[in-house]
């Protein structure tokens, strides 16, 4: 599945690279985690991705325009986030199809917009003990205490390293005319890197069933060769 992934990845960015580029973007944003505290029965939380603080944003982006609608091209982003016990960050490789609802000469061109993405993720836990609180009527198999009230739970220190994570994502926004060559690009995304598509990041989080979803909102200065 992931070589599949890789391999089709490798010939959008291939194509991408090889067309006459159009477009050049240089961004800033923001990013923003999920908040979820959902726990299993024994009251551990499910989500390693959630709660992290909002961080910061930068990337490169190229494109090829295929028509006054249609734009393709990628992009290159990274981010850096903590929260207690945990500090994250990872650099994604976007390839996108764009379609400009308006031509894209216009003063004011909103568009949509659907994304591949291969992320490389660090991923740092610092040892420390959770305590949780089973749902009512959570048992182990233990005779001389049948049913437990809270239980702590050790949580070892990992680091990974640039672990590859599958996904993608779409968005929406809008290209602002300023010169000839220049404009600004305001859009707002959302991504998600599939746990699954990693067997390193499955067997270090232990507990997780979620994915790595995220929202961005980028401001992106481009130059437009023609």
């Amino acid at each position: 599945m992931m070589k599949k992934y890789f391999f089709i990845l490798a010939v959008l960015v291939a194509g991408v690279c090889n067309a006459q580029l159009d477009q050049y973007q240089f961004y800033i944003g923001a990013v923003g985690y999920a908040s979820d505290d959902a726990k299993d029965i024994r009251g551990v939380p499910r989500n390693y991705f959630a709660n992290f603080k909002s961080s910061p944003l930068i990337g490169l982006g190229f494109s090829m325009y295929l028509s006054d609608h249609i734009r393709m091209g990628a992009n290159v982003e990274a981010t850096s986030t903590s929260q207690d016990h945990y500090a994250m960050s990872f650099t994604s490789i976007n390839p996108t199809f764009t379609y400009h609802i308006l031509p894209f000469d216009k003063r004011i061109s909103p568009f949509v917009s659907v994304n591949a993405s291969v992320s490389f993720l660090n991923l740092r836990q610092d040892p420390y003990t959770y305590i949780a609180y089973p749902q009512t009527g959570y048992s182990k198999p233990d005779i001389t205490n049948p049913l437990i009230v809270k239980e702590e739970i050790s949580m070892p220190y990992f680091y990974l390293q640039s672990q590859p994570m599958m996904g993608g994502g779409f968005g929406l926004g809008a290209d602002v005319k300023l010169k000839k060559h220049i404009g600004l690009i305001l859009c707002l995304n959302y991504n998600s890197l599939l746990d699954e598509s990693n067997p390193v990041i499955n067997k270090n989080l232990t507990f997780n069933q979620y994915n790595l979803s995220y929202t961005t909102l980028n401001i992106m200065l481009r130059y437009r060769i023609f």
